[in-house]
Order: C-alpha cells, then structure tokens, then sequence
C-alpha cells in the first residue's frame, strides 16, 4: 500500500518523540477554513462539517477530506464540552459517508466513527462494520519500517481492527 502524503500530512499528527518525522502541514490561510454553506449567492458562508457525511460530500479532492475531517474532529471537541454531547456526537455520525474511491480514506473514517463512539461509551454506527471499510492489507501511517512497531503497538483498537496503523493520538487536534 502506498500512503498519500495528503491524506497522512492531514490528518496523522506524530508525537514530538518521533524523530526524523516531517511536520504535518498547515492549510495555508488562503484557502477557505471550512466547508461552504448555501448557494454562492449569500456570499462566503463558511462553517465546519457537521457529520463525517459533510467530511465527504463537500471535498473536491482527497487532500479536503484530511482537512475536513480535521475541521470536523475541532467541531466534535467543541461538543464535547456541551452536556448533551453524546447525543449530538451520535447524530453526527449516524449518517454514512458516500465511498471515497480510496480504500484507505473510506476505512480511515470508520475507524473515527467507531473510535469517538467508543470514547462517549456509544454503539458505534452500523455503516462502520461494512467489508467495504476494512482493509485487506495493514496500513502504516508512518512508511518507515522502524515506526511499525511502534504504530502496531499504540493503534487505539478501531483503527487496528481495520487494519490501519497509526499513531496512538492520530485524532489529537491541537
């Protein structure tokens, strides 16, 4: 499997004892902050995704959807703090993504769904169980072969159970 540079750059954020590690880019302040709401006719309506569904559906590329799901993870952190967050984080994820044409991506955003529902003690989305967002083959966030054991070692279990490998904190948002 080779790994998307995009995609890891996005959305994996090494630990500071990884050494050797290139930093995660940054979206560079010229490009929107956040998916567009509304037709363009309102002017520039920006906001963050609401559902890993939104992740998706308003990417125009696969280097969008590491950015949204970014955004998306800081507008579940700012739940968090509300009382009925559960409930709001359930319904954020309860609708499935559309496939993304990248196996990876599509188990990637199972592995968050089930991964934050385990963290609020819910059941994780049926969507999330499909074949279809697995991985037949292991997937390393990290491409050098020093850092697997690492990774298969510090997986939380829902990435694992997918197949996919990576940092212990990969949904950390600063």
């Amino acid at each position: 499997w080779s790994n998307s540079s995009s995609w890891r750059c996005a959305v994996v954020k090494p630990r500071s004892s990884d050494v050797g590690l290139q930093p995660t880019r940054r979206r560079s302040r010229d490009r929107k902050d956040a998916i567009r709401v509304g037709p363009k006719s309102e002017g520039n309506v920006w906001r963050r995704p609401r559902s890993l569904f939104e992740v998706v559906s308003k990417a125009e590329s696969t280097e969008d959807i590491g950015y949204n799901l970014a955004d998306f993870l800081d507008h579940v952190n700012a739940l968090a703090r509300q009382p009925s967050a559960a409930r709001r984080v359930a319904a954020s994820l309860r609708t499935e993504p559309a496939p993304t044409g990248d196996a990876v991506q599509d188990a990637y955003l199972a592995a968050v769904a089930a991964h934050l529902s385990h963290g609020l003690r819910l059941r994780a989305p049926a969507w999330t169980e499909q074949k279809s967002r697995r991985l037949d083959h292991p997937w390393f966030a990290l491409p050098h072969a020093w850092a697997r054991a690492t990774l298969l070692r510090d997986s939380p279990a829902a990435f694992r159970e997918r197949n996919l490998f990576t940092t212990e904190d990969a949904l950390h948002r600063a």
